[in-house]
C-alpha cells in the first residue's frame, strides 16, 4: 500500500505541474501512464472484491453518446473531424482515471481525507504560480503557458485559480481558529489576485455568477446562517476591491471596467469575443441544423447533425445539440441530475457543497468553454473529484472528510 500512496502522490502532482514543466501541452502523456501503473497495481492488489457500482453507469455517458456519434457518421459515411476521435479517447481516459481512484479510495479506508488535502495545496500552489506570472506580465516580462498556451487571457488559468477560492472560501465559512481564518483570507485573496490578472472574462464571470447561486442556495438549504454570513463580508470586499481595480487600471478586459450590472449587461452585448460565438458558433450551427427541410430538421435535432464537424466549439451547449441532439442532451439531463440530487440529499457535507459549487462554475463556464469536454487539463483532476464524490455518497452512511 506504501508504494500506491506514494504512486498517487506523484500522479496528482504530475496532472496539476507536468503540462508547465515539462510538456506544456494540452495531453500530459507521463501522469496518463502513471495512473496507467496505479490503475494496474490496484487490480493487482486488490482486496475489495465488490467494488463495483451501479453509480458508475452514470460516468459512462459521455462515452456512450461520442461513441454513438462516431458509429452513426460511419454508417452515413459522414467525415468527421480528427479531434472528436481523441475526443472519444479522452472520455475514455477520463472514465478509467475515475474507476482507478474510485479503487484506490475502496481500498485505502479513509484515503480520501488526504487525497482531498494533497489537491487543495496543489491547488494553491497553481493559484500562486498564476499570481506571480501576472504580476510578473504587468511588469513587463514574457507571459509564461499558463497554463499551456501563451497570451494575455486564458479561461482554463481562471478556471484553477477561482476553483482555489472557491475550496479556501469554505475552509474560511467553517474555520473557528482566528489565525487559520486569517491564513484562508490570505489564501483566498491570491486566488482571486490570480484570478484577475488572467484577464479571463468568462473566469469572473463564472466566479460572480457562482457565488451568487451558493449563497442563495445556501440560505434555501441551511438553517443555520451564521457561516454564510463570513462568506458573503469576504466576497463583497472582493467585489469592492475588484471594482476600484478595474476602474483604476489600463488593462484591457475587452470593456469590463467595473462590476456593476449595468457594464455587465452592455459587455455581453457588445463584446466581439460573445458576438462571434453567437454569431458563428450559435447562429451558424442552428441554421445549419434547422433549416427549410423539415425531415432534415426533425432528424438532426433528435439525433445530432453528423455533417457538421468542428474541432473547437467554444460553447458546450451547442456542441451537444449538434453533435448529440436531443437524445445526448436527455442524457446529460440525466447525468447531472445523478450529481445534483446526490449533493442536495446531504448537502451539509462540506465536500458535497464545494463540488456543487465546481459543477456550477463548470455549467456556466459551458457557455464559452467545452468545459465538460474538451478542457483536458482540469478534466483529469475532475475526474479524481468525481470518483471521490461518489466514493463519498454511495457509502451506507454517506461519509465526509477532515479540513
Amino acid at each position: 500500500m506504501r508504494y500506491l500512496k506514494i504512486l498517487t502522490i506523484i500522479t496528482l502532482i504530475g496532472f496539476f505541474w507536468l503540462p508547465v514543466l515539462i510538456t506544456g501541452d494540452d495531453v500530459i502523456y507521463l501522469s496518463e501512464l502513471l495512473t496507467v501503473g496505479l490503475f494496474l497495481l490496484l487490480i493487482i492488489f486488490n482486496k475489495n472484491k465488490n467494488w463495483i457500482k451501479k453509480d458508475f453507469l452514470i460516468m459512462t455517458i459521455p462515452i456512450i453518446l461520442f461513441t454513438y456519434r462516431l458509429f452513426i457518421a460511419s454508417i452515413l459515411k459522414a467525415p468527421l473531424n480528427t479531434k472528436e476521435y481523441f475526443l472519444l479517447a479522452k472520455q475514455i481516459e477520463f472514465f478509467m482515471i475515475f474507476i482507478t481512484f474510485y479503487m484506490l479510495l475502496v481500498n485505502i479506508p479513509n484515503y480520501h481525507n488526504k487525497i482531498i488535502k494533497i489537491i487543495k495545496i496543489l491547488f494553491f500552489s497553481y493559484a500562486l504560480f498564476i499570481l506571480a506570472d501576472g504580476v510578473f506580465h504587468i511588469m513587463g516580462g514574457i507571459r509564461a503557458r499558463i497554463p499551456f498556451k501563451p497570451g494575455t487571457s486564458s479561461s482554463l488559468s481562471g478556471i484553477f485559480s477561482s476553483f482555489t477560492a472557491y475550496i479556501y472560501l469554505l475552509e474560511f465559512m467553517y474555520e473557528k481558529k482566528f489565525f487559520k481564518s486569517m491564513l484562508y483570507v490570505l489564501i483566498i485573496l491570491i486566488s482571486l489576485g490570480a484570478m484577475v490578472l488572467t484577464i479571463s472574462r468568462t473566469a469572473i464571470f463564472g466566479f460572480l455568477i457562482t457565488s451568487f447561486i451558493f449563497f442563495i442556495t445556501y440560505l434555501i438549504m441551511k438553517t443555520k446562517k451564521k457561516y454564510i454570513m463570513k462568506a458573503l463580508i469576504l466576497f463583497i470586499i472582493f467585489l469592492l476591491g475588484a471594482n476600484f481595480y478595474l476602474g483604476s487600471t489600463d488593462k484591457t478586459y475587452g470593456g469590463m471596467n467595473s462590476l456593476d450590472i449595468k457594464t455587465l449587461i452592455n459587455l455581453v452585448k457588445k463584446d466581439k469575443s460573445f458576438g462571434y460565438r453567437k454569431d458563428y458558433y450559435i447562429g451558424q450551427t442552428m441554421e445549419d441544423n434547422y433549416g427549410k427541410d423539415n425531415f432534415k430538421t426533425f432528424i438532426n435535432f433528435t439525433f445530432g447533425n453528423v455533417d457538421n464537424s468542428k474541432p473547437i466549439w467554444d460553447n458546450q451547449y451547442v456542441m451537444w445539440i449538434n453533435n448529440f441532439g436531443a437524445v445526448g442532451i436527455f442524457l446529460y439531463i440525466i447525468y447531472f441530475f445523478y450529481f445534483f440530487r446526490k449533493i442536495f440529499k446531504n448537502f451539509n457535507n462540506k465536500f458535497n457543497m464545494m463540488f456543487y459549487i465546481f459543477m456550477i462554475h463548470l455549467l456556466i463556464s459551458g457557455i464559452t468553454l467545452e468545459s465538460f469536454t474538451n478542457i483536458y487539463v482540469f478534466l483529469h483532476i475532475f475526474s479524481i473529484l468525481q470518483a471521490i464524490f461518489i466514493y463519498l455518497n454511495s457509502q451506507e452512511e454517506v461519509q465526509t472528510y477532515e479540513s
